[in-house]
C-alpha cells in the first residue's frame, strides 16, 4: 500500500502510521514542517524521501521499520528526537543534513 499526503497539509501527528505494516511507501510532500513522535514506527516502509521544508522529527518517528533501508535528512531539519532510526534492521544508508543542531 501507498500514501500520497496531499499538499496543504503541513503537519504528519504522532502516530499517524504507527504499526501500519503495509505501507510500502509514502510521499511527504514539500510544505510539511513536522513530522511527529512515532508517526512511522513499525510500519513497512522500504524508503523515504523527506522534503525539504520539514524542520522537525519527533522521537521514535521511524523505530522498528524493518524494511527502510535508506532516508535522507534534509538540511532544514534542526531538530531529531531520540531514537529516530532505532532497530531499523535494514538499514544501509542514512544522510543527515547539516542543519541539525545536536544529535541526540
Amino acid at each position: 500500500m501507498s500514501v500520497n499526503i496531499p499538499s496543504g497539509v503541513t503537519r504528519i501527528e504522532a502516530e499517524t502510521f504507527l504499526d501500519c505494516s503495509a505501507l510500502g511507501s509514502v510521499t511527504i510532500p514539500y510544505g510539511v514542517t513536522y513530522i511527529g513522535a512515532n508517526s512511522f514506527q513499525n510500519a513497512g516502509i522500504a524508503s523515504v524521501v523527506i522534503p525539504c521544508s520539514v524542520t522537525e522529527i519527533g522521537k521514535n518517528c521511524f523505530q522498528s521499520c524493518a524494511n527502510l533501508g535508506s532516508v535522507v535528512v534534509p538540511d532544514s531539519v534542526t531538530s531529531l528526537g531520540t531514537a529516530v532510526f532505532l532497530n531499523c534492521t535494514s538499514m544501509t544508508k542514512a544522510e543527515l543534513g547539516s542543519g541539525i543542531t545536536a544529535v541526540p
